[in-house]
């Protein structure tokens, strides 16, 4: 698995430039994907527990190196060292994102649930966000 330290380094700094970050905080915890549980932060309350919500998120981080690099109000940001590269695997994972964010989806009614595996074979930043 590729360092996960270079893309969350990177993902960090752009959400500051791009105003998309404008605090910074330290949780103290073992993992990063358990940050949210940690300071029981509300975004997904419509649709997922945030414990459910850690839980899921420590599956990304041992299967790609994910990182929790953000969160807002309603939206979270995470880096990924080593995206999918089968495209079964990317499949399987278009439907953990949609089962963990579905308003994520529901946002942009043009958005291609055929081309979304592939972009995750590519692509070193997820973002979701719930209403």
């Amino acid at each position: 698995m590729t360092d996960p330290a270079p893309p969350a380094g990177e993902l960090a700094t752009a959400l500051v430039r791009s105003s998309r970050a404008q605090c910074l905080a330290l949780v103290e915890v073992s993992r990063g994907a358990d940050a949210p549980a940690a300071l029981n932060w509300s975004g997904p309350a419509n649709h997922i527990s945030v414990e459910e919500l850690s839980a899921v998120l420590r599956s990304w981080e041992d299967r790609f190196g994910m990182r929790v690099v953000g969160f807002g109000h309603t939206s979270l940001y995470v880096s990924v060292a080593s995206p999918p590269t089968a495209i079964d695997q990317a499949r399987v994972l278009t439907a953990e994102h949609y089962v963990a964010c579905p308003d994520w989806f529901h946002e942009d009614p043009s958005r291609d649930w055929e081309a979304y595996p592939e972009e995750l074979m590519t692509r070193h930043e997820w973002e979701f966000w719930w209403d």
